[in-house]
């Protein structure tokens, strides 16, 4: 690793670790039947992943849950296959800035969004959609499992490599459908 990116990593790093620090959140157990906003952070890189997301995004809504959706692109340029829509928006690592200030109106829109669920589908390698999971406003979150993005998270889900986000999915749907809110005594 050279010392430039040793450098990065370390300031990423630190402000990451500020940026986290000073946001509070009320965590609440939620499954997907109590959930009414649900956010997804995904990688929009690829053709197949952002079909799948769609694919969710319209089985959740059918079902009655407001959505939104904030997809990453590891490219430059917009790959041709994405197009805006009510219930997306894209960001990219220019939308960043050095010390991780967010220079988006969608990115500080989407993090400021009361949220009951949110569901990080990107794999765990990517900085910036786990960076958008630290700092959102969602009662209860769900990611990928990696040793060093535990506080992250409220639930995670370890897949086997290589990441299959149809399969991680599925399997996220699979448990916070079991998840019942739990009942308060007064």
């Amino acid at each position: 690793m050279s010392v430039l990116k040793w450098i990065r990593e370390k300031l990423r790093s630190y402000f990451f670790r500020v940026e986290v620090n000073k946001r509070r959140r009320v965590k609440t157990v939620m499954g997907l039947d109590e959930s009414r906003m649900v956010g997804i952070i995904f990688d929009a890189s690829e053709s197949a992943d952002y079909s799948q997301v769609v694919s969710l995004v319209s089985r959740l809504r059918e079902s009655g849950k407001k959505v939104r959706g904030m997809g990453f692109v590891r490219q430059k340029q917009k790959p041709a296959f994405i197009f805006d829509q009510i219930h997306f928006s894209f960001c990219q690592a220019r939308d960043f800035s050095w010390n991780l200030k967010l220079k988006s109106p969608a990115l500080v829109e989407f993090t400021e969004t009361e949220m009951d669920l949110l569901l990080d589908l990107s794999p765990s390698g990517l900085f910036f959609p786990k960076y958008l999971a630290a700092i959102t406003n969602a009662r209860y979150k769900v990611g990928n499992y990696h040793p060093d993005q535990v506080e992250i998270y409220d639930m995670m889900i370890q897949e086997k490599e290589p990441f299959d986000l149809k399969e991680f999915i599925d399997h996220c749907l699979q448990y916070l459908k079991i998840i019942k809110k739990p009942v308060t005594h007064a």
